[in-house]
């Protein structure tokens, strides 16, 4: 149910430290201070102390406890305190247990009394003596807290200990916000039990404001039992009804809501420590109990204590954190403030200032956005609009000046713009003056988060109370629940609101200054613009000084300097008239003193005078200039200089009389037409063409105009003012004859356009010229009846004659074309006339580009054209014509260019072209398809047609062989070749192949395949009878048809595949294919001399191990490398190869039989290990490698060669064997060895089906010789060969991966065995170690492998334990670690066996999750004699120490080994001085 402000507020006055109850589990008296007397006391106190007849009240409290004065009056001493004291453990004759005795003073109460709470010692056998033990094991245990590196660490190390200390269910250390609700930040809990309230929150109503002041008063609160019925408060004798102050009271009963509030969370009883912070309250250490609890006054007294300390720590932990942070953040935003201050005073303008002190406070505030208005400007980037900013500047009216506005939520504090701003939620806003119109905002966006609440904070249950109002109950619900807090944004530090309102103010500083700066650089702009002013600029009086007719020049710029060419002094305190002079208007400077006489501004052009007496023309403006207070002070005088401007009107007017005179010698005429009146003027030019006078033909109308004309020219006339308002930018152009005044008609040529145009659109004035143009129309119509002559002439052609023009701006188009035109086309010359687009539109699509860039090109070059083109007839689109163009061009003035040219029709010269084009590029497609190179040679063997797929043949260009020798182009040995093949075709009568080389180049050789055959008589007679004559002459045959092919890359490839059979690509060495061909043919020829040959089987060391460090590619490089530096060692004799992988074959051929054939062989083998003892260089790697090299001798054919190899890589193995970089000698021993490993190898592999294997155990004892487990160790028995060791099978199976079954079936039977101890007691908890290998552990199945078998056989993981060796760390050490933590989590351990031996770096040593060490039993074998042994045993005993791990000591077989180890503090023993392994029964022995 929703919270009511009105419930919450009857909460919050509720009484509660005045209530008429106390717990039950106490008694309590009220006294008066002097007299000792009881004023009241609790219900049921005559259980506890001897009652007088009359009752207590009113009695003596020294009678009733059996005190004397003196222990009153020490009592009433120690309680004038401000917390209660215990002053006493007294025995009640009433009660079996001692009881004590809590008082403190009410000093404001009337009359002074102290209360005396009487509480039974739930201890009662506890002495001073042990609580002084008790704060002991306090101070102690806080002092180590205090240790913790972190504030977590050590407030969760606080509750776990009280927790612990004092016995409560629950502890939790709640810690309040500065909205007073709190959170829980650390919780221990009492076995059973998790942490439930951790990290959520509770709200401030859970604990009111009078609650949290009782908790600062009283630092200890127990509530021993939610459910005890209250005990009521007598009343005192004088029936005063003042309610009794229990603030310090720890019987004081709680209030209703506070107890229902603890059954709706589940708890019986409580303690509760307030933790306090400079005297207010930080936190509480909140201790709840599902049962009833009272605790020990000592050990209320001691957590009491404790709690002081730890809140002391914590706060003091928290004080030195936050002063560091505080001082952290003043000093960053100090130097933030000076870093702002001096950006600030260098910065040139209020942008840069306001650009600094943006970036400066988003980085020092955390500000999102800033903005402000300074001295009434806005700076800043904003999105809200004027009306809201308008909302804020009310909102901030009135504040003090520098006092801030400071909130996280603006919505709360009453400015909701976010609809505008959505994203913004905090603020910090400071007026630097207190004016409305000068503020600077910050603003932080929302900080969206949940809180995890204890429930939901505003939902308690309402419940009646006995006035008849409804009052808040407690809450029942303390699930968690999530708020999402929105529209507010985080806290505001002081220091942030103190660096802000130092940076407004500073800004608001920085632009009054730069106010002022700007002011008075406006200032100096201005004057600096006047003085660079063109205009001259003259200030006067406003009135003559007294004494004085004239107004003085007070101020000139330089332009009055140089234009008049006086100096500034010698015009300053004159009159403006100097200026004047004989030119001067006088009436103007009438006018100009009249208007400054009634303050008038005034405009006029006056010439003035400069120094030297020259005149110029100026145009002056006089404006008055008027105070503050209105006026007049000054006159200022701007003035131009439009002496030019004079000029240039006198000049336009000598321009207008030479026009006349041009007009009158070109006996051109201009005309006016006005359409308003409807008169036409003619001037005096145009008059005089007619033979009229000058003033005769002014005022014309159109009808008189139009009766001057000749009739046929009337439709030319178009002067109607219709026709002018179609356009008004219409030329008006027109030709025809006028009578002149003597009869004739006269040719004009008129041109006119309007000028003028009335308010509506319509013309109402044109102007234009007319001229004598007779000469020019005689001279037109000659040339027509000349162009009438030619068309009828090339009309007679078989093509086309034409004229085409390309204008300036790429319009094409035909001035003239033969008729011949229409019939070709289908169109008429007079429809391309003014545009070629209909002619060109029969362009056959495909070729118009081709067509344009041609014409493009000839106008560019100015060169003949001539092109070839298809077009279609305009009646018949079916119908395509090939046309021939030819033309010449020529530029024209206007840009256009013009050609002159002719077309024919070549369509059916075209077709025979192609045709005999089709035939010849059908005979280069058959030769182009043609692999080969074909010559043609006549009898003499000259080449009569040579043509290639390429460029050239045998190297020489093919256009070199025509008429030239074949064999030119041919060297030996391939002219014979080729010689004796043509003899051959000859001979044979049919076609023959060969092949031969050549060079074509250096390092450039070429081998070609030659086919030839003979050229036979042909079917034509005429050439029949020439070839018989040949024939005759030349053998039978006129000639040869040659082919040539290369076949370079045949023979390449070839070559390669024969490589890729025979030699291995990496080194390029013989492979095992070719090594075995060359040993059969050694095998032979050793045979046939009686000699033998030496097989040396090379093997590279640890080669795996670069692979698996570093990449195969650094493998390859190294196998390259070492190819290269055993060949430099061979001889030519020898046979090197790589016979795979890592391993090389060396053969030596023809050796004696004798003894000195070992020694030779030796030497090589030493040769061939010493080359490889220089260090390898890898890329970045330096690395040196070794090699085992197996040697043996073959005899003969009899022997395989098989066989021969097989000996030296059993030699080459025993090399290795026996420690690597060794070579040995091939002998029997080894064969029978090899042959018995070989088949125990066959027999492992079914030595797990036949159940061959079986394990025995070995005990491992503590100290105290007890057996604590044992170690498996599994045993092979053969069914021939009896007992196997595991040294010589598990190489074996480690060589063939059967370790794996081996190592699943080990654990497997120590599961079931440790499932059958299980059984018995005394075997119960025996572990049993069991030996895994790196491979074994490798393997990504191998935990699931391990949790699925524990699972199965049910057993507890902690017994099974895993021994590694430190092979382990060859491997994936990464993918190791984590396999062991997970085996690790289920309760397993691992121990690292033989440690020691192998290789163990220090760094993998601490990163495994080993817990155990099993020194090796070639350490303990010697000791305790040998000093070293003594040294390592002891060195790896402190090291696991170190580690936190225990030590096993392996192969103790004497009581000195056992008492020297123990000597060293080694924890466990195994050896046979405690048991030999041996079979199940054995172990029995030890244990039932």
């Amino acid at each position: 149910m929703k919270v009511t402000p009105e419930a919450l507020a009857h909460c919050a006055s509720e009484a509660i430290h005045q209530p008429e109850t106390i717990q039950g589990y106490g008694a309590m008296l009220v006294c008066n201070v002097e007299s000792g007397s009881i004023l009241r006391h609790s219900e049921g106190i005559d259980t506890w102390v001897h009652t007088p007849p009359n009752g207590l009240l009113g009695a003596s409290v020294m009678h009733a406890l059996g005190l004397d004065r003196q222990e009153w009056d020490d009592w009433s001493l120690q309680a004038q305190g401000s917390r209660p004291v215990m002053v006493a453990r007294i025995e009640c004759t009433k009660l079996d247990v001692p009881v004590e005795v809590m008082i403190h003073s009410l000093p404001q109460a009337e009359p002074p009394c102290v209360v005396l709470e009487l509480i039974p010692d739930s201890s009662p056998n506890s002495t001073a003596r042990d609580e002084v033990t008790l704060l002991a094991r306090l101070a102690s245990s806080i002092s180590k807290m205090r240790g913790s590196e972190s504030l977590e660490t050590f407030v969760q190390s606080s509750v776990t200990f009280i927790q612990s200390f004092l016995g409560y269910d629950r502890v939790m250390l709640y810690r309040f916000a500065p909205d007073w609700s709190g959170e829980v930040v650390a919780e221990a809990t009492g076995p059973g039990l998790g942490a439930r309230f951790v990290g959520q929150r509770f709200p401030a109503s859970d604990i009111p404001p009078q609650a949290r002041e009782l908790y600062r008063k009283n630092l200890l609160r127990v509530i021993a039992d939610v459910e005890a019925k209250p005990v009521a408060r007598v009343p005192s004798p004088t029936g005063g009804a003042t309610p009794l102050d229990q603030s310090l009271c720890l019987l004081r009963h709680p209030s209703h809501m506070h107890l229902a509030y603890l059954v709706n969370m589940g708890v019986r009883a409580t303690l509760t420590i307030s933790l306090l912070h400079e005297g207010q309250l930080w936190g509480m250490l909140a201790c709840h109990h599902s049962s009833p609890r009272v605790p020990p006054h000592h050990h209320r007294h001691s957590v009491l204590i404790a709690c002081e300390l730890i809140a002391d720590s914590l706060i003091s932990k928290l004080d030195s954190l936050i002063r560091l942070e505080s001082l952290e953040q003043v000093r960053r935003l100090d130097k933030a403030v000076a870093e702002l201050d001096l950006s600030l005073r260098h910065a040139p303008s209020m942008n840069e200032a306001w650009a600094a002190f943006d970036i400066k406070v988003r980085s020092v505030a955390n500000a999102d956005a800033v903005f402000g208005r300074v001295h009434g400007q806005d700076w800043g980037d904003t999105v809200l609009p004027p009306t809201v900013l308008i909302q804020l500047q009310e909102k901030l009216s009135g504040i003090p000046a520098g006092k801030p506005v400071v909130t996280t939520s603006i919505a709360e504090w009453g400015w909701k713009p976010l609809e505008h701003a959505r994203h913004l939620a905090g603020l910090l806003a400071v007026s630097p003056t207190g004016k409305p119109d000068n503020y600077v905002v910050l603003m932080r966006a929302e900080h969206h988060h949940a809180l995890h609440w204890a429930g939901k904070p505003d939902t308690f249950s309402l419940v009646p109370a006995p006035d008849g109002s409804v009052v808040l109950g407690a809450r029942r619900s303390f699930d968690v629940w999530l708020e999402e807090v929105r529209d507010r944004s985080t806290e505001w530090c002081s220091e942030q609101v103190t660096v802000g309102v130092q940076m407004a103010q500073m800004m608001s500083q920085i632009h009054a200054r730069l106010l002022l700066i700007e002011t008075q650089e406006r200032n100096r702009l201005l004057g600096a613009s006047l003085e660079l002013l063109h205009d001259m600029v003259v200030v006067t009086e406003a009135e003559p000084q007294p004494g004085s007719a004239i107004r003085r020049i007070l101020y000139v710029n330089p332009a009055v300097c140089r234009h008049s060419g006086y100096t500034k002094e010698e015009l300053l305190g004159r009159s403006p008239s100097m200026f004047q002079g004989p030119e001067t208007d006088a009436r103007k400077v009438q006018d100009i003193s009249l208007s400054l006489k009634h303050w008038k501004p005034v405009t006029q052009t006056l010439v003035n005078y400069r120094k030297d007496g020259s005149a110029y023309w100026v145009e002056i403006d006089i404006v008055p200039i008027a105070n503050d207070e209105g006026l007049y002070t000054h006159w200022i005088s701007i003035q131009r200089d439009i002496t030019a401007r004079v000029s240039f009107q006198q000049t336009l007017q000598a321009k207008n009389e030479w026009l006349d005179n041009v007009l009158q010698v070109t006996r051109t005429g201009t005309w006016s037409l006005d359409f308003i009146s409807g008169f036409c003027t003619l001037d005096e030019h145009g008059s005089a063409l007619l033979g009229y006078g000058a003033s005769e033909l002014e005022n014309l109308t159109e009808r008189s105009i139009r009766s001057m004309v000749h009739p046929e020219d009337l439709h030319a006339l178009s002067l109607s003012r219709e026709a002018r308002d179609e356009d008004e930018a219409q030329l008006h152009d027109a030709s025809f004859r006028m009578l002149h005044r003597e009869g004739h008609w006269v040719w004009i040529r008129s041109r006119g356009q309007v000028v003028r145009w009335t308010p509506d659109g319509s013309a109402a004035c044109m102007i234009g010229t007319y001229t004598d143009v007779s000469e020019r129309v005689n001279l037109h119509s000659q040339l027509e009846h000349q162009h009438a002559f030619l068309t009828d002439l090339t009309a007679q052609l078989p093509g086309v004659v034409y004229q085409f023009r390309r204008s300036a701006d790429g319009r094409y188009s035909f001035p003239f074309a033969s008729r011949k035109l229409l019939d070709m086309f289908g169109v008429s010359p007079s429809e391309v006339t003014g545009d070629a687009g209909e002619l060109l539109a029969l362009v056959e699509p495909d070729d118009m580009p081709a067509l344009l860039q041609s014409i493009e090109l000839s106008a560019e070059r100015m060169a003949p054209w001539l092109h070839r083109l298809r077009m279609r007839h305009n009646t018949d689109s079916q119908v395509t014509f090939i046309l021939e163009a030819q033309a010449t061009p020529r530029a024209e003035v206007d840009g256009s260019v013009v050609w002159h040219g002719f077309v024919t029709d070549v369509t059916e010269k075209v077709m025979v072209e192609e045709a005999a084009e089709q035939a010849r590029l059908d005979l280069e497609a058959t030769m182009a398809a043609m692999p080969d190179s074909l010559l043609s040679l006549d009898s003499t063997l000259t080449v009569l047609l040579a043509r290639s797929p390429s460029s050239t043949i045998l190297g020489y260009p093919v256009h070199s062989f025509q008429g030239a020798c074949i064999l030119e182009f041919l060297e030996e040995p391939a002219r014979s070749i080729f010689v004796d093949a043509l003899r051959q075709t000859d001979l044979l009568g049919h076609m023959q192949s060969v092949e031969f080389s050549m060079q074509l180049g250096p390092g450039l050789m070429r081998h070609f395949e030659c086919s030839m055959a003979a050229k036979r008589c042909p079917s034509n007679a005429r050439d029949r009878r020439h070839a018989r004559k040949q024939e005759k002459s030349d053998g039978g045959h006129i000639g040869y048809v040659v082919t040539l092919r290369d076949i370079t890359q045949r023979k390449a490839a070839e070559e390669q595949v024969e490589k890729l059979a025979y030699y291995d690509p990496l080194t390029n060495l013989l492979n095992r294919r070719a090594l075995f061909d060359r040993l059969e043919s050694i095998s032979q020829h050793c045979a046939d001399r009686d000699t033998v040959y030496a097989v040396l089987f090379l093997d590279l060391d640890n080669f795996k191990d670069l692979n698996d460090s570093h990449g195969h590619h650094v493998g390859d490089e190294l196998l390259r490398e070492v190819a290269r530096r055993m060949t430099l060692e061979m001889r030519y004799s020898d046979t090197f190869a790589r016979f795979g992988g890592d391993e090389f074959v060396v053969v030596i051929p023809d050796l004696d039989p004798g003894i000195e054939t070992h020694g030779i062989v030796t030497r090589v083998a030493d040769n061939l290990r010493a080359c490889l003892d220089r260090r390898f260089q890898l890329g970045a790697l330096n690395y040196r490698i070794t090699c085992s090299i197996g040697i043996t001798f073959g005899a003969g054919r009899e022997e395989p060669v098989t066989d021969v190899m097989r000996r030296a890589d059993i030699a080459m193995y025993q090399a290795k064997a026996a420690g690597r970089n060794l070579c040995y000698f091939f002998d029997q021993e080894i064969q029978s060895t090899v042959t018995r490993r070989s088949a125990l190898e066959q027999d492992l592999r079914r030595a797990l089906e036949q159940g061959e294997m079986l394990l025995h155990y070995q005990p491992i004892v503590d100290r105290r010789f007890h057996v604590v487990g044992y170690e498996a160790l599994i045993r092979w028995h053969h069914p021939e060969h009896g007992l196997i060791s595991p040294a010589e099978f598990i190489p074996l199976a480690e060589h063939n991966g059967l370790i794996i079954p081996i190592g699943q079936w080990v654990i497997s039977t120590a599961c079931d065995q440790i499932r059958k101890w299980d059984l018995h007691a005394s075997c119960k908890n025996l572990f049993i170690s069991v030996n895994v290998s790196a491979r074994q552990l490798q393997r990504e199945e191998f935990v699931s492998d391990v949790l699925v078998l524990i699972e199965e056989k049910g057993i507890d993981p902690r017994l099974l334990k895993f021994e590694l060796t430190e092979s382990l760390l060859h491997s994936d050490l990464e993918t190791t670690i984590e396999k062991m933590r997970q085996l690790q989590r289920v309760g397993m351990q691992f121990a690292l066996d033989d440690f020691g031996t192998g290789y163990s770096s220090m760094s993998y040593i601490k990163r495994l999750p080993l817990h155990q060490l099993k020194i090796d039993r070639s350490f303990i074998s010697d000791l305790p004699d040998d000093l070293d042994d003594a040294a390592i045993a002891t060195m790896i005993h402190q090291l696991a120490h170190t580690l936190g791990m225990s030590v096993v000591a392996e192969g103790v077989e004497t009581e000195a080994q056992r008492d020297y180890l123990m000597s060293l503090g080694c924890q466990y023993f195994q050896g046979y001085l405690f048991g030999k392994p041996g079979a199940l029964p054995a172990v029995h022995s030890h244990l039932l």
